[in-house]
């Protein structure tokens, strides 16, 4: 009798539970799915923003190629090849990294939200408290990155240009000896720029304490709240286990939304950087089309031809 007691381990038991090897089976199911999923969603995603950064950037060549000559006076070539390389190059990276990790949190706050007011609505209302205040400060937050990404890209456009001008006639400054001088006019710009980066990364410092620490204390007004109705033997009465789920699912949900207003942030910023590169995609030329000119006066010298002939007959 010993022998077979133990020869009966613990683990044993387990497969007796009801239903246990069922959903051990749909988990392993969900998780090979969820990878797939995962992966084709991470691909595609990465050939879209390949295609995104190739289009901004042919769609602003074709824009430059087709403008007068005048604009190339008042522009410097620095600040257009800014524009041609960094800043396309930002926004496809934008779109390749946070479009596609947006969609996945935005999916998932919307299940577990489903799940979590199956459990109990109550507490679901509660936990919602942080959203308004995220979602003002997510708002004030984006508006301002917008504004100084875009005066930081200038800065580094006009970086370019310093560099640009040197290093295509160094032949120049070698003569002059003016290494120094375009040196600390380089410098002067990278300054500006590492002054605007440290506003930049002071307001993330705000604004990632408050977005962090907000949801922590809502958990913790969630688990005194649930912890009462736990206690409570009403119509809102709440297991122990229901409980601990809520809190699970209100931890996943709040690194959805963490993550929604970071992407939101950096779309933002990305929007700041497409401003320019937008405005000189769309920018129409100061001159009219030559083939268009010629038509016209072909078009004109035909029908003077035309009147003429007309006349001639006439008199005939």
């Amino acid at each position: 009798g010993n022998d077979n007691n133990n020869n009966n381990h613990p683990g044993d038991d387990i497969w007796k539970v009801p239903g246990f090897l069922s959903n051990m089976k749909k988990l392993i199911l969900a998780t090979i799915l969820g990878g797939i999923f995962s992966g084709m969603r991470g691909s595609i995603f990465t050939l879209v923003g390949g295609r995104v950064n190739v289009r901004l950037r042919s769609l602003l060549m074709d824009s430059l190629l087709s403008q007068d000559i005048g604009f190339f006076d008042i522009t410097k070539t620095g600040d257009i090849t800014s524009r041609l390389s960094s800043d396309t190059t930002l926004v496809g990276d934008q779109v390749t990294l946070n479009v596609n990790v947006f969609l996945r949190s935005l999916v998932q706050a919307i299940g577990v939200l489903i799940f979590m007011t199956i459990i109990s609505w109550q507490l679901t209302l509660l936990a919602f408290i942080s959203v308004p205040a995220i979602t003002v400060l997510s708002k004030w937050y984006g508006n301002f990155i917008r504004a100084l990404t875009k005066v930081m890209q200038k800065k580094l456009a006009d970086g370019n240009v310093v560099s640009d001008a040197a290093l295509g006639s160094m032949t120049t400054v070698r003569a002059f000896g003016a290494e120094t001088a375009e040196l600390e006019e380089f410098h002067k710009c990278m300054d500006k720029y590492l002054h605007l980066n440290f506003r930049n990364a002071t307001a993330y410092f705000c604004y990632a304490t408050f977005v962090t620490s907000l949801p922590q204390l809502v958990m913790a007004m969630v688990l005194f709240y649930g912890g009462l109705l736990v206690m409570t033997n009403g119509v809102d009465h709440l297991t122990s286990g229901q409980l601990v789920s809520f809190l699970l699912y209100l931890t996943s949900l709040s690194d959805a939304f963490n993550s929604i207003g970071y992407i939101f942030a950096s779309l933002t910023q990305s929007v700041g950087a497409a401003d320019k590169v937008f405005e000189l995609m769309y920018r129409k030329p100061r001159r009219k089309d030559p083939s268009t000119n010629q038509n016209n006066n072909s078009n004109t010298n035909n029908q003077n031809n035309n009147n003429s002939n007309s006349n001639n007959n006439n008199n005939n």
